[in-house]
C-alpha cells in the first residue's frame, strides 16, 4: 500500500514540477503518467484545434496512434467521460472537455480500478495545464510591463501555504522597497492577518479587519490597488487601527486584491515609515506581486486537494481491489461448485467444498434439524446435540 501511495506521490509530483517549465511539458508529464497509470505502452494527448484533434505535442506518435486521432468519430468534441472505443481498440481519456483528451492504445474496463486512476489522474493533470498557462501568462504579462525585479518564479512551486505567504512577503517588502509587509486572506468574511514582517508588535501580526476598514478593508471593498502618503491624515480610510499604525510607526500604506477567477481572496499590503514614498511605479510592482502571490495561492490549495485526491484514490483502489478478490473468489467457488456437480459429487461434495472454502464445519440439516451431511463428519446421534452447536456459531446450509 505504501509503495502505491509512493508511486501517485511520484507522479503529482512530476506534473507539478513541469508547471514551471511550460505546459508542453506539462502535457509531456501528462503524457507519461497516463500511459503508466492505465498500464499501457504510451498515451498520446491531443486538443481540439479547428473542430478537429490533433497531436498536442510536437513529438511524433506511434503509427496506430496517429491513425486512430484520425478516425475519432466528430462526437468525441463532446465527450466528458471516459469512453472505449471498441473499433480502435483504445480508450479516450479527456483531460478538459471538447478541448484536450489523451487516447491509450488499451480498453480499459469501466469497472476496473484502473480505469478509474486514469480518469482521477486526467483531471488532475488538466488543472496543473491550467496552472502552466496561467503562468505563462503572467510572464509575458511581466514582460511587458516590469521595468524592475520582479517575484522569483520559483515561489509559484511553494506547496506549503505558511511558507508560501512568508516568501511572498518578504519578497513584497523588497520589491516594493518597503519597511513592513504583511499578507491578509478572507476567513468568513473577515480579512485575517496570515503572514508579516519588519513588524515591532505581536498584535500585528493578528490583525483582523472587516471590509471598508483601514487600507486592506478598502481594497476589499473596493477591489482596486490603493495608496496613501499619510496614514494618519488621509480622509480615505476609516482610522479604527491608528494606535496601532502609531506603535509601528506606519506612515505610507500600499494594498492590492489578491483574486483568484475574479473572487477576492485577501489583500497584500506594505507600509513605510516614512511619507509619500510610494510611486505609480511601487503601485504597478504591488499588483505584480499580488498576481504572483495569488497564483502561488492557488496553485498551493490545487496541490492540498490534489493530495487529498491521491489519498481518497489509493484508498479506493485498495477498497476496490478488496471487493474485485471478494468477487473473483466467488466466482472461482461457484465454479468448482459447478464443476463438482456435472461430475456427480451430489450433496456430499458440495458440503465439502463448502467448509474447505469456509474453513469451517459445514453442515446440512433438515426442517425437522436433522443432520443429512457434515463436513468434517460429526458423531452418529448428534442430531439433538448439533442443533445446539449451530447456534454456538456453527455453519448451516
Amino acid at each position: 500500500m505504501a509503495e502505491d501511495g509512493n508511486a501517485d506521490e511520484r507522479h503529482l509530483s512530476l506534473l507539478r514540477e513541469a508547471t514551471l517549465r511550460g505546459t508542453d511539458e506539462v502535457l509531456r508529464a501528462a503524457s507519461a503518467v497516463l500511459g503508466q497509470l492505465s498500464g499501457s505502452d504510451y498515451a498520446v494527448i491531443i486538443e481540439n484545434v479547428g473542430d478537429s484533434w490533433q497531436n498536442a505535442l510536437q513529438d511524433d506518435p506511434p503509427t496506430e496512434a496517429a491513425a486512430a486521432i484520425e478516425r475519432l468519430p466528430a462526437g468525441s468534441r463532446e465527450w466528458d467521460t471516459r469512453r472505449e472505443i471498441p473499433d480502435l481498440g483504445m480508450t479516450f481519456v479527456p483531460l478538459r472537455a471538447g478541448a484536450l483528451a489523451a487516447i491509450v492504445p488499451k480498453r480499459l474496463d469501466p469497472q476496473s480500478e484502473v480505469a478509474t486512476t486514469t480518469s482521477i489522474a486526467a483531471e488532475m493533470c488538466d488543472i496543473l495545464v491550467r496552472d502552466a498557462e496561467r503562468i505563462e501568462n503572467l510572464r509575458f504579462l511581466i514582460d511587458e510591463v516590469s521595468d524592475g525585479p520582479i517575484v522569483p518564479l520559483e515561489i509559484l512551486s511553494v506547496r506549503e501555504i505558511d511558507q508560501l505567504l512568508l516568501s511572498s512577503v518578504n519578497a513584497a517588502l523588497q520589491i516594493v522597497e518597503a519597511d513592513m509587509a504583511g499578507v491578509f486572506l478572507l476567513e468568513d468574511g473577515e480579512l485575517v492577518m496570515r503572514s508579516c514582517v519588519g513588524h515591532r508588535t505581536a498584535q500585528t501580526a493578528h490583525l483582523r479587519m472587516h471590509k471598508g476598514q483601514g487600507l486592506a478593508g478598502q481594497v476589499l471593498a473596493t477591489g482596486r490597488p490603493h495608496a496613501i502618503e499619510d496614514y494618519f491624515a488621509s480622509a480615505e480610510i476609516t482610522h479604527e487601527f491608528d494606535t496601532l499604525a502609531e506603535k509601528e510607526g506606519a506612515f505610507a500604506a500600499l494594498a492590492a486584491p489578491l483574486e483568484i477567477d475574479g473572487d477576492i481572496i485577501g489583500v497584500l499590503e506594505v507600509w513605510a515609515r516614512r511619507r509619500s514614498v510610494f510611486a505609480e511605479s511601487h503601485e504597478r510592482r504591488i499588483v505584480e506581486v499580488a498576481k504572483f502571490v495569488s497564483i502561488a495561492i492557488n496553485n498551493a490549495r490545487e496541490f492540498e486537494r490534489q493530495q487529498e485526491d491521491v489519498r481518497e484514490l489509493s484508498e479506493a483502489r485498495f477498497t476496490l481491489q478488496d471487493q474485485l478478490s471478494a468477487i473473483q473468489g466467488a466466482r472461482s467457488f461457484q465454479q468448482t461448485l459447478g464443476r463438482a456437480l456435472l461430475e456427480g459429487g451430489g450433496l456430499a461434495a458440495i458440503v465439502r467444498l463448502t467448509a474447505t472454502e469456509l474453513g469451517a464445519t459445514t453442515v446440512v440439516l433438515s426442517n425437522e434439524f436433522d443432520v443429512l451431511d457434515a463436513y468434517p463428519p460429526i458423531s452418529a446421534g448428534g442430531g439433538g446435540g448439533w442443533a445446539g452447536g449451530a447456534r454456538g456459531g456453527a455453519h448451516v446450509v
